[in-house]
């Protein structure tokens, strides 16, 4: 069910050029897991309330936008392009069984990469972590590793192509990866947007931040001295798919996948192994 990642080189090669494993080498350090995890499942359990009381909450939040205020959300994405790294927690739904998915770990915003650790309360062979860029995902799941090392000693690692429309992890990961973009939005567009709104002046992580709703399903939390985003916060059209990114900053993040000679492919036919 496992073929040696040399039987496709040139998709390998752009992800598995360091060593061992899915390990930060003190690059991507985390975010203080417990304080954000606690906040994260706070918002994600006030997110999954229905449709209706959730359109009457926004309907009466806050109020339009400033062009100061629309000019943060215009840049927010830019900003992080342009610091290129950050570190970030991230915390979702798994899915209508119940469960929650964390990611914590690094993302490369200008090359689409990034490296996480996952905690999460599946059943066997899940995830503990994970590195990917837009065409692979590396997994190591420590239930597995002896399948792995049948195929190849010394093996430690599935590497996959993506499936964001099944898959809850990648679906995850599709957002935090998106959180960036090359250019600014245009500040009259957003303006123009009855559901951009101020919400509130808050305080994140000893940080004063504005509070300003994106659209009708996407709230971020930015510093209006930087402009820096500081969390993310949004939901699918069902309400039933909240996500939380904490971000900090940090533009000496590197993305470390493993090597080759660690590494297999999972065969599609595979029911377990994918």
């Amino acid at each position: 069910a496992l073929h040696d990642c040399r039987d496709n080189p040139r998709t390998c090669a752009r992800l598995v050029s360091h060593p061992m494993a899915l390990r930060h080498h003190g690059r991507v350090r985390s975010l203080p897991v417990v304080a954000c995890a606690a906040v994260a499942v706070a918002v994600l359990a006030a997110g999954c309330g229905s449709s209706g009381e959730q359109a009457a909450s926004t309907a009466a939040e806050g109020r339009p936008l400033t062009r100061q205020e629309a000019s943060l959300l215009a840049g927010a994405l830019y900003r992080n392009y342009r610091t290129r790294g950050a570190r970030f927690q991230a915390a979702a739904l798994a899915g209508p069984g119940g469960g929650t998915i964390t990611l914590v770990g690094g993302v490369d915003w200008k090359l689409h990469q990034g490296q996480a650790k996952v905690i999460s309360d599946a059943g066997r062979d899940r995830v503990t972590e994970v590195a990917w860029d837009p065409s692979l995902a590396l997994e190591y799941r420590p239930g597995l590793v002896k399948a792995i090392q049948k195929v190849r000693p010394g093996a430690r690692v599935i590497a996959r192509q993506p499936d964001r429309a099944h898959r809850r992890l990648d679906q995850i990961i599709e957002v935090i990866t998106a959180l960036a973009t090359p250019k600014r939005e245009n500040v009259q567009l957003i303006l123009q947007r009855p559901q951009a709104r101020f919400i509130r002046e808050d305080t994140l992580r000893g940080t004063k931040v504005v509070v300003l709703k994106y659209g009708p399903r996407t709230t971020l939390w930015v510093n209006p001295e930087t402009g820096q985003m500081l969390r993310f916060e949004s939901s699918n059209k069902d309400r039933t798919a909240p996500i939380v990114v904490d971000i900090v900053p940090d533009p000496k993040v590197r993305i470390r996948p493993p090597q080759a000679q660690y590494v297999v492919t999972a065969d599609r036919k595979s029911t377990r192994l994918n």
